[in-house]
């Protein structure tokens, strides 16, 4: 106990200086109430500071207890100020009052409520010092904003707590705590899905602690990349940093380090397949952990060692390792990790069929997490108990916690502004409706008339398209107006920088001696695309039409069948580990169909896929290694094909044959289903047809209009946005045939300002590649299409663009089918980045492309279109329209046509499909776009295009009607009879 006498408005500030020791302080005034409860603040040096403004005059005591369980140790008290308070002195004292009240809310609380009420009172503090310009006191705040936030699961919040903590840092000249700082920003990007922002960051934090010669912290920023690369997938690579790391650890004693490195490592041989390797590894963290006496780091080694026994099939040494890990959990107090090794207990027990064991163990951890407050551990806890009361029959109590842990997946979803991490939380909540649909479906066949079915059709739109759905309804919002026109350029500023960079990179695939400066390219291209992705979501922030933006919500089963007219049927995939089920849907009738395992089907597309393509050469295949697999996937296409149709379409075959026959049928396929052409699958056969032979089966496009739909919901918000809008007033703009090299001989007839000399140094790289290439092979020589192909696989692995003379016979096929003064024909170098980009396009209802497609699956929004790459006067341009600028485009155009390769493949993201060109394009305003699947020819996309336009412009049918119109009629002409030839382009949105 210390007593001071203070006058009224006198300011106090005491420093304690511990010595181990755990303390708690309070002051009382003279007659012994409380003048402040005390939470102590860092101060120098290990120090605690403690201020005060004294509320009346008096004697104060200072009272310093021992925190319960803690060791005694030596303390000093001095006064550090002790004079007449200043205003600022107020302040300082209400931020500190703030920040411990903070402090004392979020070490114990009990709800989620008191966190959250702790949260707001650290904001109350940093505003406090803020307002004084103390740096240091709003640095620290930050720290421990930053940490509760992602208690709270709020991983945008945490990161926008660690920069602004990061640049206050910078500026006061802390180092070490920038460093610091740079791990935690890292840490949060994992857990957001951002790896690459993380590994960035660890490397940042890695440069500075070896700057500072911190050989500590310099071994965890170095363990931290390795749990990032393990995080992209580059386990092997991961390895030599972590064996970087581990001496230094171990030589520093820091056991828990130590330990939780090796079982990085035992975790990434256990990825590889090497299991015994694995349990070598796991053994010698357990050892270290024994010998530094660290129980955490023993409870995990003990876990790491069940999941190994897990994947050796031996669940009963798992068991025994997760309960010894569970009471080392119980001891040291670690109630998050208690909840874990609960958790693993439960799903042992479930994989064993012990199912009261598992309920018990779930139900505790369940209690655990949620006395935690984690939320995402909590969500997934319930899926486990749900798994569980499915497998028991417990229907209802298992829709029921399946659709508490949904709930919770979308609430977590809700709270962040980017789009990769609302699609990371999406990709991990897709098992989950994969069990609901389950429970609904089993439901449902107990009680058919109770609506379960219709139910189990609003968690499949639930469980897909999200992102696009939400895009969509943002397009409509003009979110970019009222934000800070400097954000604004910021944002247009990164997207030239990386159409630069990009440009530069692609310019140098063909080199194989610029290797390193491509890998510098990538890696800048990387560090520019994160922090466009930043910028996107401090738009939407700082937007007041996105703030106003509500979810877009996914139709419910009734909803859909109001967007269907008499003439459609909407057959709905949903592919799961355990079960896959389709939905047929009329506007009178909802049936469901169960379906073979997902992974059963998955692989049966793919295969089917590759013999869709296989027209499409190899590298390094001679030709008759070519021939010999070309010939293979002829004959087995129908066979391979027509199991897949079945399987798919085998139950509804009676209806397709008869009640269905010459409908529309609407296609919402998930997974690998996405990349195959249905118009080219077999028609199935019914039941009573079983015995017959498959082979004769014709295309089921012969007998139906095939459009397809990355979710009837997105179908919806497109009608919904281009209900009201005036349509174009012109027909039709085509760009085709851009100008792709130097060597083009129409840049020898435009160039007028450029010498001899200069034009044949611009000509002579071109010649030299082209001298330089592989001979044109004899099976290639004697066929105008197979050269055509071979020439675009080149053009994918060499960096170069071969001319696509046919395109240019396209453009002037559909020019000559509209009106004449309805028509923008831009070829040569007129079809060009600036004339995509220049607005016009927005003047016409149908908007064609016939070019080349650049597929990035790493960085979809480098995805894009290949439009003229040199002017006219022989200067290189960048001709690439990528997505993030087809994102910015304004065309709400009827149609959008992708007359190139792969147009409709993107990056596939769980749940949302594969994230292509069309997202873009239907973003811009498209209600409907055709692309393609594969490489295709060009002769003949050429002339099936001449028939899908004289169809739409001529015989005035719809564009999916004319597609397939244009589609059968390619089919019968004997050399493109093959799927390869007509099959590739699909048509997505609007059918009306």
């Amino acid at each position: 106990m210390h007593r001071i006498g203070l006058d009224a408005e006198t300011y106090l500030r005491v420093l304690i200086t511990p010595q181990n020791t755990n303390i708690q302080l309070k002051f009382l005034r003279a007659d012994g109430t409380d003048d402040r409860e005390v939470a102590y603040l860092p101060g120098e040096h290990g120090s605690r500071t403690v201020s005060l403004v004294a509320s009346v005059p008096g004697s104060y005591r200072l009272e310093v207890r021992l925190a319960e369980g803690a060791k005694a140790g030596r303390y000093e008290v001095i006064i550090g100020e002790l004079r007449p308070a200043t205003e600022q002195d107020k302040v300082r004292v209400a931020a500190e009052r703030a920040e411990g009240v903070g402090r004392v809310l979020v070490d114990n609380p009990n709800t989620a409520e008191l966190r959250r009420q702790g949260i707001a009172k650290y904001e109350e503090a940093l505003a406090f010092w803020r307002k004084i310009g103390d740096n240091k006191g709003a640095l620290r705040t930050l720290v421990y904003l930053g940490s509760q936030h992602d208690k709270m699961g709020e991983p945008q919040a945490a990161l926008e707590c660690r920069k602004q903590a990061i640049e206050i840092a910078r500026a006061l000249g802390d180092r070490y705590q920038e460093a610091n700082l740079l791990i935690g920003l890292g840490i949060t990007n994992l857990d957001s899905s951002e790896t690459q922002k993380a590994l960035d960051s660890f490397t940042q934090a890695r440069q500075l602690f070896k700057s500072l010669s911190k050989r500590y912290g310099e071994a965890l920023a170095v363990n931290n990349i390795a749990l990032a690369l393990m995080r992209l997938g580059e386990w092997q690579n991961a390895l030599p940093y972590l064996e970087e790391a581990l001496p230094t650890l171990s030589s520093v004693g820091d056991r828990f380090s130590e330990t939780n490195i090796l079982n990085m490592m035992g975790k990434i041989h256990r990825f590889l397949g090497y299991n015994q390797k694995a349990l070598e590894v796991h053994n010698r963290a357990l050892a270290v952990a024994r010998a530094g006496n660290s129980v955490h780091g023993e409870a995990l080694s003990l876990g790491h060692l069940g999941d190994v026994y897990i994947a050796l099939g031996e669940n009963q040494k798992a068991l025994d390792c997760y309960e010894q890990s569970l009471k080392l959990c119980r001891t040291s107090g670690q109630r998050l990790f208690e909840a874990d090794a609960l958790k693993r207990i439960g799903e042992v027990a479930y994989l064993s069929k012990d199912y009261q064991k598992a309920l018990d163990s779930l139900n505790e951890s369940l209690g655990l997490y949620r006395s935690t407050l984690d939320r995402g551990a909590e969500a997934r806890a319930l899926h486990g108990l749900a798994a569980v009361n499915y497998s028991l029959g417990n229907l209802d109590e298992g829709r029921r916690q399946i659709e508490e842990a949904l709930e919770i997946q979308e609430s977590l979803r809700a709270k962040v502004i980017s789009q990769q991490l609302r699609e990371a939380i999406f990709t991990s909540a897709q098992n989950s409706f994969a069990l609901y649909i389950d429970l609904l479906m089993q439901l449902h066949k107990k009680d058919p008339k109770a609506g379960h079915e219709a139910t189990a059709l609003h968690a499949s739109e639930r469980a897909r398209a999200r992102s696009l759905l939400e895009l969509l309804s943002e397009s409509q919002a003009d979110i970019r107006e009222g934000v800070p026109k400097t954000l604004l350029d910021l944002e247009r500023s990164l997207q030239q920088q990386i159409n630069a960079k990009a440009a530069a990179r692609t310019r140098l695939l063909s080199d194989q001696r610029t290797q390193a400066q491509a890998a510098f390219l990538d890696k800048e291209i990387a560090e520019l695309t994160a922090r466009f992705r930043e910028v996107a979501v401090q738009v939407r922030k700082s937007s007041p039409r996105y703030a106003a933006l509500t979810q877009p919500q996914p139709l419910t089963a009734t909803q859909i069948q109001q967007q269907l007219d008499g003439d459609t049927v909407l057959l709905e995939f949903a592919l799961g580990e355990n079960n896959s089920w389709l939905w047929a849907v009329t506007p009178s009738a909802i049936n469901s169909y169960k379906l073979p395992l997902g992974s059963d089907i998955e692989s049966s597309a793919r295969k089917v896929y590759d013999l869709l393509t296989a027209r499409q050469p190899k590298r390094g295949e001679t030709d008759v290694q070519y021939r010999e697999r070309f010939n293979k996937a002829e004959s087995t296409f129908q066979a391979e094909s027509a199991t897949l149709s079945q399987m798919l379409l085998g139950q509804v075959a009676a209806k397709l044959h008869q009640e269905w026959k010459g409908k529309r049928l609407a296609i919402v396929a998930p997974g690998a289903l996405e990349y195959i052409p249905f118009a080219a699958l077999p028609m199935p056969q019914p039941t009573e047809l079983k015995n017959e032979s498959l082979q004769s089966a014709r295309p089921l496009i012969t007998q139906h209009e095939i459009v397809n739909l990355p979710a009837v919901s997105a179908l919806a918000a497109i009608r919904s946005e281009s209900a009201g809008r005036k349509r174009a007033d012109r027909t039709v703009a085509v760009l085709a045939d851009p100008v792709f090299d130097l060597g083009d001989p129409r840049l020898l007839h435009a160039v007028k300002r450029t010498s001899r000399s200069d034009l044949a140094d611009k000509l002579r790289p071109a010649a030299e590649t082209q001298t330089a290439s592989k001979p044109e092979t004899d099976l290639a020589a004697n066929s105008e299409l197979m050269r055509s192909i071979r020439s675009f696989a080149q053009t994918v692995e060499q960096g170069s663009f071969s001319r696509l003379p046919f395109s240019r016979e396209e453009a002037e096929a559909i020019a000559s089918l509209a009106p004449r003064n309805s028509v923008m024909k831009a070829t040569d170098f007129q079809a060009n980045r600036s004339t995509a980009a220049s607005g016009e396009l927005s003047h016409y209802r149908v908007i064609h492309f016939a070019t080349h497609g650049l597929l990035n699956s790493e960085h979809p929004e480098l995805s894009g279109l290949v439009l003229s790459l040199v002017d006219k006067d022989g200067n290189l341009e960048d001709g690439f329209l990528r997505m993030h600028e087809i994102y910015n485009l304004n065309l709400p155009a009827d149609l959008v046509v992708l007359s190139a390769c792969q147009t409709a493949l993107g990056k596939q993201i769980k749940g949302e499909g594969l994230v292509g060109l069309t997202r873009g394009f239907m973003y811009a305003g498209a209600q409907r776009v055709v692309a393609s699947l594969w490489q295709v020819d060009d002769l003949a996309t050429a002339q099936l295009m001449k028939s899908f336009y004289r169809g739409m412009l001529v015989e005035g049918l719809r564009p999916a009607a004319a597609l397939r119109a244009a589609q059968m009629e390619t089919q019968k002409q004997k050399r493109w009879s093959s799927p390869f030839f007509w099959a590739a382009f699909t048509i997505q949105g609007e059918w009306k």
